[in-house]
């Protein structure tokens, strides 16, 4: 597990809490309870805590150095969020579901780019706009292509937390 592993589960994380808090805003039914967004919510405080006493200890690169007792906090801090995260909302972050709604992202990413390779070949100075959907298509190509990644990202830290632990609640493929 390194920075990035932790950056892509937190980013995962979040962009899900944001999702539920538009879902309210606009009045669409919630998938997710507001007890379980403030337990995760309070859990990644608790690593993200976790790691800056660790990297105050480490001068920086906590999880660089694989064995140190600060490093063996930091993993287990991460493990007890992941295994919380993932029988919370096994529908969101059981191996399976991850799996699908990282593929769904790489599609969607995929028919970005089609749609701007598309919209800019027919585009020239007289149609402006296919120009601008271009590259709207584009910016969502790359958000989409971001998400995948750090969905690919939380899949294998998951995968393999649940698979150290053996815990039998959370389903991996």
């Amino acid at each position: 597990m390194n920075g990035f592993d932790v950056s892509a589960i937190g980013w995962v994380v979040t962009r899900d809490a944001y999702a539920e808090i538009a879902r309210a805003w606009v009045g669409s039914h919630r998938q997710t309870s507001t007890e379980v967004l403030a337990s995760l919510a309070n859990r990644w405080l608790a690593v993200r805590t976790c790691l800056l006493e660790a990297s105050g200890a480490a001068r920086g690169d906590v999880l660089a150095s694989p064995g140190t007792a600060s490093w063996l906090t930091i993993v287990e801090c991460i493990d007890d969020f992941i295994v919380h995260m993932v029988s919370c909302c096994p529908q969101r972050y059981s191996g399976p579901a991850l799996r699908r709604r990282c593929s769904s992202a790489a599609a969607q990413a995929f028919v970005g780019i089609v749609g701007c390779i598309g919209a800019s070949s027919l585009g020239n100075s007289d149609r402006l706009l296919l120009g601008d959907i271009a590259t709207i298509l584009f910016l969502m190509a790359v958000y989409s292509l971001i998400s995948a990644i750090q969905l690919w990202q939380t899949y294998r830290v998951v995968k393999n937390v649940v698979r150290r632990r053996g815990t039998t609640g959370a389903v991996i493929e």
